[in-house]
């Protein structure tokens, strides 16, 4: 293990804010977290939601002298509706009192460095943004209230998405961007001068079965080879027939068998009533029964588009909503097969793919240049294919099982660690 050096210089005595002891060796890869949706709030079934409190509860069980010794959110509570400029007005004198009060905290005494992540997503409704509220103003007044602690402040941003962020004054005085995935990094790349990190979006949805292949993933440290991604598709198979709902009201849903469609039900995703129905008119032709259906999956967000759906009129389609958070895709552990319309194809960043993947449902995404359509006859084929040859159901699984291992909670969290931990060096 590569030994980490404790940095006794320029460290402050005690003082009433709490700040860097003098008394306490501090090792320079050492910082708090401190990370905000802006004016969004976080959101067990939401993408950026979600993902804010998978990076709360993964660092709040990861703390370490030597990487991060504590982490806090910065919720805004306050009325969300208004110009950005009088939004901007109420955020920023409760952003530093909350953080004020944090410097308090005497876990942060094993640091000089306060790490702000700033989520930022500029897609869906204006209102409704990741990241609203972030101006210069609000830095420089988080900045003024870290030093005066005795601490130094990193700027993070965390970009979910690179659309709409070009023309938009978002980013202020950061030390780096982080993208999370590669489409993302190559956008920033392009467009601004700061260095631009890579991460990605973890399974954000726990099951049983998922959770138990993660931890045999956890003894293997995250290897990655064949043989390995081989046991881990078998065994989340395995696992996923086995396991039983823990609300007794998802047991009847459970033998549901067929494909989902799941994510937010919104326009943006791809997602339409004609295609649904071409879907069900296909999976006729192809010769599958009215007990194989459609179920649609996730949190509407576009009412116009839930209606619509609702009123297809097939015995096959299955309008489920939201998943219950407690069983996750438990519920729905009949299903082998999914389905994303979503017009970028599968990437690293969006939650709903990774987390159908996760949760041992093969995942039938757009390829590029794809159309809709074409992606519909591709995957029947396909799941004709799995229904009558269970090894090839079990090849396909093997083949996306990279997927699951990449997405691993865990492994993104111990990645995303060590470059907080280098960014926190290198800024000395």
């Amino acid at each position: 293990m590569t030994s980490v050096r404790l940095d006794r210089r320029r460290l402050r005595p005690d003082s009433p804010s709490g700040g860097p002891s003098s008394a306490v060796a501090v090792a320079p890869t050492s910082y708090a977290l401190v990370h905000t949706l802006g004016g969004n709030t976080p959101d067990d079934m939401g993408g950026d939601g979600a993902y804010a409190n998978w990076l709360h509860g993964h660092f709040s069980c990861h703390k370490s002298q030597l990487g991060c010794v504590d982490v806090q959110r910065l919720i805004f509570t306050g009325r969300k509706t208004g110009s950005t400029g009088e939004f901007i007005g109420r955020m920023i004198p409760q952003f530093t009192r909350d953080l004020q009060r944090y410097l308090t905290t005497p876990a942060l005494r094993m640091t000089r460095t306060i790490v702000l992540n700033w989520h930022i997503r500029y897609t869906g409704r204006p209102n409704a943004w990741t990241g609203r509220g972030s101006s210069q103003e609000m830095v420089a007044a988080l900045q003024g209230i870290v030093a005066e602690a005795g601490y130094r402040l990193i700027v993070l941003y965390t970009v979910h998405e690179s659309e709409g962020l070009g023309g938009e004054a978002w980013r202020y005085q950061p030390s780096s961007l982080l993208a999370l995935n590669p489409d993302v990094q190559g956008q920033l790349g392009l467009q601004f001068r700061e260095r631009v990190a890579l991460s990605r979006v973890p399974g954000l949805m726990t099951c049983v079965h998922t959770s138990s292949v993660d931890l045999i993933l956890q003894y293997l440290r995250g290897e990655s080879t064949a043989l390995i991604r081989t046991a881990a598709a078998v065994l989340l198979q395995q696992f996923r027939l086995r396991t039983v709902p823990s609300q007794r009201g998802n047991l009847a849903r459970r033998q549901t068998q067929g494909i989902i469609v799941f994510g937010m039900i919104t326009a943006r995703h791809g997602l339409s009533a004609e295609l649904i129905r071409l879907l069900c008119r296909r999976l006729a032709m192809y010769g599958f029964g009215r007990d194989f259906k459609v179920v649609i999956a996730g949190r509407t967000q576009t009412a116009s588009l839930e209606v619509d759906l609702r009123a297809i009129d097939s015995a096959r389609l299955v309008f489920h909503g939201t998943l219950d958070h407690r069983d996750g895709f438990t519920t729905l552990a009949g299903c082998r097969y999914a389905m994303s319309f979503d017009p970028l194809g599968f990437r690293d960043n969006a939650s709903a793919q990774v987390n159908v993947t996760r949760a041992g449902h093969l995942l039938f995404s757009r390829n590029s240049g794809e159309s809709s359509e074409a992606m519909i006859e591709r995957a029947l084929a396909e799941i004709v294919r799995c229904e009558r040859d269970s090894e090839h159901y079990t090849d396909a699984l093997i083949a996306q099982s990279g997927r699951f291992i990449n997405t691993s909670p865990d492994a993104v969290g111990d990645e995303l660690d060590q470059f907080l931990r280098a960014l926190s060096s290198s800024e000395q």
